[in-house]
């Protein structure tokens, strides 16, 4: 992932803390620049677009708005800190990454990489240690997420997120099939 969830989250904060869901760009900038992280690798523009990009804010003209789920997230994150608490992990995860109209191609190639175990009871990743910088981006974020756990080479899927884990891999695949079957009949009309 390009972007954290924390500096996600705190951009939505920023809406919650000025009370409104409308504000400058510029503005936000500000705003944003005022809170940045001190590890952030990101402008405070490139979260905003980033954010944009993939539908959790939105732009018209030279504003920015808060969708519901980024009023939603701010309110829980509160404002903007160092780290992402526990109900804004909980809502990210939940809401936004397995969330169909959020999803990012290289998140579906990652966790499409996860298999069940029936050892360890929960889908797992056996790190090849060869995986390319977007792929260990993605897995750092699960892990700063709290989805997944590290056990030696091996990534689990946590037992409190098995369950949205299994839903949003059971949509996934629905959406899928139910796409590429609307491919093949408009191919042969």
């Amino acid at each position: 992932m390009e972007v954290k969830p924390i500096e996600i989250a705190n951009i939505c904060s920023i809406f919650i803390n000025s009370r409104t869901l409308k504000i400058n760009f510029n503005d936000l900038v500000f705003y944003a620049r005022l809170s940045m992280l001190i590890d952030s690798e990101n402008s405070p523009e490139r979260i905003i677009n980033y954010a944009h990009n993939i539908g959790i804010l939105k732009r018209h003209e030279n504003y920015v708005y808060a969708t519901d789920v980024a009023k939603n997230l701010g309110k829980l994150q509160v404002r903007p800190t160092y780290y992402l608490n526990l109900k804004s992990q909980d809502y990210f995860l939940k809401n936004i990454l397995f969330n169909l109209s959020f999803t990012w191609p290289d998140f579906l190639n990652v966790i499409q990489k996860f298999v069940p175990n029936q050892k360890y009871g929960t889908y797992i990743y056996i790190r090849t240690f060869q995986e390319d910088y977007c792929f260990l981006n993605w897995l750092k974020t699960l892990n700063s997420l709290s989805l997944t756990e590290n056990l030696e080479s091996i990534v689990l899927v946590r037992n409190e997120y098995l369950e949205n884990f299994n839903q949003f891999l059971f949509k996934l695949k629905n959406n899928l099939i139910f796409e590429s079957g609307l491919s093949k009949i408009s191919k042969i009309e």
